[in-house]
């Protein structure tokens, strides 16, 4: 085991690639890699509005999009078939498009690659049996009726606010591309494809081009909503797309939207017939072209960025290294996350993250503001006592029953990993177990756990980082360690570390999958609050990080580090983040390094020792 002063060496090693990560504004941004359907999506909206021959917004040749052609080919799997992420099952929807897109760029279908994919599609019921959002881009490329696609009414827009299924009632991250897709709906661009770029091949029974997965109450409405249609766009039905259109412009941030979104508000925007030379059009377009990820002969597309969390996971990590608001690195930062409340409104984590931040860092004129931050946090809490990205959520059978809400997840349910955030945003302000909204979180968070000991988020993923979270925001608003719910956390974790120190975060069998820094060092601080600094596990997860952290040879080597990551980081080639509910979870570039930098601080600063790791440097 290594010593205390030889783990603040490897501290050290960490602080100086984060500090150096830092971009001239104070604020962090680094890649997040998701799965194939943003660069499909990309690649067939440049096909329904006639531009995969034209230049892209900034003048770059339509050449880079046979780069992000090669960027999907990289992708496929061995059985020819396209996933929402590393080792998660196959997507029938990733891989209908990404099918369609090589084909369209001129792949055979008699290649030996895409024979393998078209067999793996038939398999599953073919590209009828794709998602709803998959469904309008087969539509607007004639490969399927319109009759086969959900239809959304742009009149959601025009529903009272008291109404189950007002647009506020719906997860923010699915409000617009909601609207995108009612517009759609309504205006139905369709562009006529020659039969050799056509995909009758992926349809089990080529004359049924509709899905059977709806249930009986979305069958109904579906059929209703269609029979309305055939009135066409009469002045009242163009109101709400007028409407719908408006409030897309003016609520949506292109620099905060998910691509599929920005992908959306373009086609629909050219089923509006704006030009390309239109502000709104330009606006969308670089943008999304911002998200490039250009490699030597691949181009990715980012699913979304996220500056504004990177810049609070940065600053966190941190924190815990000693840093406070008079170091010109954090006060660089903080200044900038002062000029961001409005974004930090959207997201419960990242402004219950900022408020610890500010309270914790001796943030100068902060207090106000991270007072408004807990002030807001208090009154967002869900009836069951939890918290959800962007205020008050509650669920509804309705909402479920809703057009697309296959593809969209449409509701905001309590997070365990919110609930946690919050509660540590309340225990840096003396907010207590005595407070009414602690205890009832608390009881949220136990009747959220699994028999046992775990959380995990919505989608049932991430065991670790939920655990971790929800434990430190409980512990840290005075619920005792040794309490039975607690302690079966601590079992929990303890039984599935590996032989080697490490943890895997992942719904398979643990120790089946590759270890990695992340989940690691979450399993460390998890551990910390727990059993304590001189737990023996504790010491096993965090030599395994000093391990397995890059220096200058390993980082060098294609083999351990396939990524390039810098020395002093880890290297994680596996997706591990959730970065927004409703997208396949991705690969965050900076996370192994963000939380692993984390962990050490924490576990020095209980042994006395690294708190002023920073001054190493």
């Amino acid at each position: 085991m290594r010593t205390l002063p030889q783990i603040e060496l490897h501290l050290e090693r960490a602080v100086e690639v984060l500090v150096r990560e830092q971009r001239e504004d104070g604020l962090w941004h680094s890649e997040i890699e998701g799965d194939s359907t943003a660069e499909s999506d990309y690649l067939l909206m440049k096909w329904i509005t006639h531009q995969e021959r034209e230049p892209l917004a900034d003048g770059s040749g339509a050449d880079t999009l046979l780069r992000i052609v090669a960027s999907l080919r990289v992708q496929q799997r061995e059985d020819g078939s396209w996933g929402n992420a590393p080792h998660a099952p196959t997507d029938l929807s990733a891989s209908v498009k990404a099918y369609f897109c090589l084909k369209l760029f001129g792949d055979s279908p008699s290649a030996p690659h895409m024979k393998r994919a078209r067999a793996v599609i038939l398999q599953r019921g073919g590209a009828a049996a794709s998602d709803s959002c998959t469904k309008f881009f087969l539509a607007a490329l004639g490969q399927i009726s319109w009759n086969a696609v959900p239809s959304v009414p742009p009149e959601i827009i025009d529903l009272p606010r008291w109404f189950p299924l007002h647009i506020e009632q719906l997860s923010a991250w699915s409000r617009a591309p909601l609207l995108a897709l009612s517009i759609l709906s309504m205006r139905q661009p369709t562009r006529t494809l020659s039969p050799a770029l056509s995909i009758d091949e992926l349809f089990v029974r080529p004359s049924i081009r509709g899905s059977q997965r709806a249930t009986r109450t979305a069958a109904c409405v579906d059929a209703l909503l269609k029979w309305a249609h055939r009135f066409g766009p009469i002045a009242w039905r163009q109101g709400s797309i007028n409407r719908a259109s408006a409030w897309i412009e003016t609520n949506q941030r292109e620099t905060e939207a998910s691509s599929a979104s920005l992908i959306l508000w373009q086609l629909s925007l050219h089923s509006l017939g704006y030009a390309r030379q239109d502000p709104k059009v330009q606006r969308a377009e670089h943008a999304l072209d911002a998200r490039f990820v250009v490699t030597s002969s691949t181009i990715r597309v980012q699913p979304c960025v996220s500056t504004l969390h990177e810049t609070v996971s940065a600053l966190r990590a941190l924190m815990e290294c000693g840093f406070t608001a008079a170091d010109a690195c954090t006060k660089r930062a903080l200044a900038s996350l002062s000029m961001q409340e409005a974004s930090l409104a959207l997201n419960a984590s990242d402004a219950a993250s900022t408020a610890i931040l500010l309270d914790r860092m001796g943030a100068s004129n902060a207090y106000a503001f991270s007072s408004r931050i807990a002030h807001s946090l208090l009154t967002q809490q869900n009836t069951d006592g939890g918290w959800s990205f962007t205020g008050t959520s509650e669920p509804s059978t309705r909402i479920a029953s809703l057009p697309c809400a296959d593809a969209l997840q449409l509701q905001d349910p309590s997070r365990v990993d919110l609930t946690g955030s919050v509660l540590e945003c309340f225990a840096a302000r003396a907010i207590t177990i005595d407070h009414a909204s602690v205890r009832d979180a608390i009881v949220y968070l136990k009747s959220a756990q699994h028999a046992d000991g775990f959380w995990t988020d919505p989608e049932g993923k991430h065991k670790i980082s939920n655990t971790a979270i929800a434990v430190s925001g409980a512990i840290g608003c005075g619920a005792n360690p040794a309490e039975p719910w607690l302690q079966r956390a601590a079992d929990w974790i303890t039984s599935i570390q590996k032989t080697d120190g490490s943890f895997s975060d992942s719904t398979a069998h643990n120790h089946e999958q590759p270890s990695t820094a992340s989940a690691t060092a979450a399993a460390a601080t998890l551990l910390l609050e727990l059993q304590g600094k001189d737990d023996h596990n504790l010491h096993r997860a965090i030599e395994w990080l000093c391990t397995t952290q890059l220096n200058a040879a390993s980082a060098a080597d294609p083999l351990s580090n396939p990524n390039q990551t810098p020395a002093g980081s880890w290297s994680q080639p596996h997706a591990t983040t959730a970065v927004l509910p409703g997208l396949p979870t991705a690969r965050n570039h900076s996370a192994a390094l963000h939380l692993a930098t984390t962990a050490l601080g924490k576990f020095l600063a209980a042994h006395g020792a690294g708190v002023r790791g920073k001054r190493l440097t």
